[in-house]
């Protein structure tokens, strides 16, 4: 064993396995030999591991007063190997450089439009050729990732071309869009084999392939911790089917989820609200109180916040504003109470949809005030059932005169269970044109008169059966309506029917 060896193992104990041939022959032939325990004490002291050293062991041959100079060098270009020792230990191969090559790489990145954030975040693209590190760059950005992502994750601009584009296509074949990528950039560090095999374990607990392409990030979570985020919303009882719905959830920290849980709880807030309002979980918990106190200081009780617990996730000055609007508007406290949910609503919405309430279909301010739900529901469908229920039901002509307000009764009951108990009625019988409270009654009332002897607590089976048919039909009808409706408000500034 030669002296140099011999010191060698002194100074790296186990490590000195790691020395590879090249390194030791280097090594042997420097004249200076007698110059590798001092220059193996500086590179320990600056934070560089023994096993780090082994495998960079050429460093020996430099002694302290140069790799000193280099790392002054370094500093001057904004790059402190120093910061933290995990850096040093990631970046020592830097100190193997002139920094004479280290200025030109440098300049040449500069110049090929490279972000120094980038540079200075990953000092290792300096020993690359910077022919390299710009092909990369252009492909990333010809791929359609943003230049401050490429600053985030500069360890892609090391990585091989090919590396990349495959990384890349493999992401678009399992139909994660373009632009979920150029967020989610990290993503294109990870092999297919690897986002493969995580995009399988998340199909595996019920993770839809179409929530997963909204939300790739998860697939950069590790499988282990992905497994036991869900164990513990399990142990939360929360549901399968609202995890499924917002998979974002399984980002998030056990503790985390654990005590913004209990803190949920302790404002009142149900856990069967909480299983169907998960995102509340990964909401700030200082937010949620706040946003809770706001809520309780303008008159929204307890119980209609747990009603409404949707609302805890919202921006309280958004939410301050909704009330605004509602009470000028003409809505009390007491009614913005009772409908807590319509300060979720679109204030701009509420206002339009008032106006045309009022002003179109000359609806009376007072029952709109009575019955706010009805500016949370579509315009456009509450026309048309008030249309349904003046030409289908009462029998009316288009021209006849027909004041809406004489018919609140039906305000809130769909048109299909119009139609259902109208064609109930016609078919046994029941008199219904000057008893047209009836329609607005429940099921078992009605289905009484035609049966005197039924059980009544299958009236709401029975009612379910005769609407659905109706449903399926409405429900298919108005959705194209809707869109027809709010294609013709864009083009003429006013809404599909302006008198029933």
């Amino acid at each position: 064993m030669s002296m140099v060896e011999v010191i060698l193992k002194e100074l790296l104990k186990e490590s000195f396995s790691l020395v590879s041939k090249f390194n030791l022959s280097f090594i042997k032939r420097s004249k200076d030999v007698s110059g590798i325990r001092n220059t193996s004490k500086f590179l320990q002291e600056l934070g560089v591991k023994r096993k780090i050293i082994a495998t960079h062991a050429a460093l020996l041959c430099f002694n302290q007063k140069t790799l000193q100079k280099r790392i002054e060098h370094l500093k001057k270009l904004g790059i402190d190997l120093g910061i933290l020792q995990n850096k040093i230990n990631t970046n020592v191969y830097l100190l193997g450089l002139n920094s004479k090559t280290i200025d030109i790489h440098y300049e040449k990145m500069k110049r090929a439009g490279i972000p120094l954030e980038a540079i200075k975040s990953n000092p290792l693209l300096l020993g690359r050729k910077p022919e390299t590190v710009q092909n990369n760059y252009n492909l990333l950005r010809f791929l359609g990732i943003p230049q401050n992502k490429i600053s985030t994750f500069p360890y892609l601009l090391s990585l091989k071309l090919e590396t990349i584009q495959n990384h890349y296509d493999n992401l678009r074949n399992l139909g994660i869009p373009p632009n979920k990528i150029s967020v989610h950039t990290h993503l294109l560090g990870l092999s297919p084999v690897t986002i493969q095999s995580r995009y399988n374990h998340l199909i595996d607990i019920g993770i839809s392939p179409k929530k997963i392409n909204l939300n790739p990030f998860i697939l950069g979570i590790n499988p282990k911790t992905l497994q036991d985020h869900y164990k513990s919303l399990k142990k939360l009882r929360i549901r399968a089917k609202e995890i499924k719905r917002f998979p974002q959830i399984l980002a998030s920290k056990t503790e985390t989820i654990k005590t913004h849980y209990n803190i949920l709880k302790e404002l009142g807030i149900t856990h069967q609200k909480i299983s169907a309002n998960i995102r509340l979980l990964i909401r700030d918990s200082n937010k949620i109180k706040d946003n809770y106190n706001k809520l309780i200081k303008l008159g929204i009780s307890p119980q209609k916040i747990n009603n409404n617990a949707h609302l805890l996730g919202w921006n309280p000055d958004t939410i301050q504003d909704n009330y605004n609007n509602l009470e000028l508007l003409g809505f009390t406290s007491k009614k913005i109470n009772n409908r807590a949910e319509l300060l979720a609503n679109d204030p701009a919405t509420i206002s339009t949809n008032y106006r045309y309430f009022t002003n179109i279909l000359q609806l009376d301010k007072k029952k709109i005030q009575n019955l706010p739900q009805l500016l949370g529901e579509n315009p456009d469908s509450f026309a048309k059932k008030m249309r349904i229920l003046k030409l289908e039901i009462l029998g009316n002509k288009r021209n006849d005169k027909f004041n809406l307000n004489d018919y609140q009764m039906f305000f809130i009951t769909s048109p299909a269970t119009l139609m259902a108990k109208k064609k109930y009625c016609i078919d046994n019988k029941i008199k219904f044109r000057n008893a047209l409270y009836l329609l607005s009654r429940p099921w078992k009332e009605i289905i009484k008169r035609a049966k005197k002897f039924f059980n009544s607590k299958d009236a709401g089976k029975i009612g379910k059966e005769l609407v659905y048919p109706y449903k399926t039909r409405y429900d298919n009808w108005m959705k194209e309506y809707k869109k027809r409706g709010k294609e013709f408000a864009t083009r003429r500034s006013r809404r599909l029917i302006k008198r029933i």
